[in-house]
């Protein structure tokens, strides 16, 4: 996974990034920088950003690939395209399973797992940023 740091939203994913998640909807979800298709392939395209783990001034790189699937599943379950009632939950066991398998230590995986239980409903209703442009005579 390639990144680049950003001011605003620290982080932008600089080539596609394809994972194969276990969260299947029952129709292809397609956007301008992501896709989750009904396979449970999620892709993340060239230039989507994200904050990192959110809460973290600083994320460490073992936690990068977890904090993108994750924001990603969030801003997908902002939009309506999943239903966070059902898909929620598996979305944050998604972030567990991705930080033990990027080798994140249990003792921080857990309290980690634990935090986006008892908080990420929180991130739901933060709004989607929408870039606004203007026009000039």
């Amino acid at each position: 996974m390639e990144y680049r740091k950003l001011t605003w939203y620290k982080y932008m994913v600089m080539s596609d990034y394809v994972v194969k998640i276990d969260i299947c909807p029952p129709n292809d979800l397609t956007y301008k920088y992501m896709e989750l298709l009904s396979s449970g392939q999620l892709s993340i395209r060239q230039g989507y950003t994200w904050d990192g783990a959110t809460g973290f001034p600083m994320t460490p790189k073992m936690l990068l690939r977890a904090s993108l699937v994750h924001d990603t599943l969030y801003q997908l379950m902002r939009l309506g395209a999943l239903d966070p009632s059902t898909n929620r939950i598996l979305v944050d066991r998604t972030f567990k399973k991705l930080c033990l398998e990027d080798g994140v230590p249990r003792l921080i995986t857990y309290p980690l797992y634990l935090a986006t239980r008892l908080f990420g409903w929180i991130l739901l209703y933060r709004e989607n940023k929408e870039v606004v442009t203007y026009e000039a005579p």
